[in-house]
């Protein structure tokens, strides 16, 4: 499969600077929010390609973050480039973004949902490389006994986006 071309834009929110990188496919990539320009940008890593700014599609995805961080449901509807994924990361996430708002699974539930129900290690593997939280809701899968589990971007991170859809972890 040919790589695709990247390119990034820093967008401002209310709740901060999210950096998103994406190709003629869809979003590839996007931070949470963060205090700087610079730190979204750093937090974007490997994904940085030439910055395009003014896409309408991220005037879009900055108004649907300001109203998901504020706790209104939002329904993210944006074409999404999951190439870089292996085909069983992709089975995984697209399991991740059938799990409703305001509603977790577990590990052992998105293994048997991907048809591996002996793989619940392997899905938290998967659910660590998803480069785009928030559209793909990784932050939604807990361990089995109800404990948080891990989170990349820190489980503060976690418990605010649980507490966004109105969760109280």
């Amino acid at each position: 499969m040919r790589a695709r071309a990247v390119e990034s834009e820093v967008i401002k929110t209310l709740y901060g600077w999210v950096a998103v990188a994406y190709t003629d496919r869809g979003i590839r990539a996007l931070t949470l929010p963060r205090e700087s320009r610079e730190r979204a940008l750093r937090a974007l890593g490997r994904h940085i390609g030439p910055s395009s700014p003014g896409r309408r599609r991220c005037r879009e995805l900055v108004r649907d973050l300001d109203r998901y961080f504020g706790g209104e449901p939002v329904v993210f509807d944006y074409s999404l480039d999951l190439t870089a994924g292996t085909p069983f990361q992709r089975r995984v996430w697209s399991v991740l973004r059938a799990i409703p708002r305001g509603k977790t699974w577990s590990y052992q539930n998105v293994a048997r949902a991907v048809g591996r129900p002996d793989a619940a290690r392997a899905v938290g593997q998967a659910v660590g490389a998803n480069t785009i939280p928030v559209l793909i809701p990784c932050h939604r899968v807990v361990a089995s006994g109800g404990g948080l589990g891990g989170y990349a971007w820190g489980l503060a991170w976690k418990r605010r986006l649980l507490r966004a859809e109105g969760l109280q972890i």
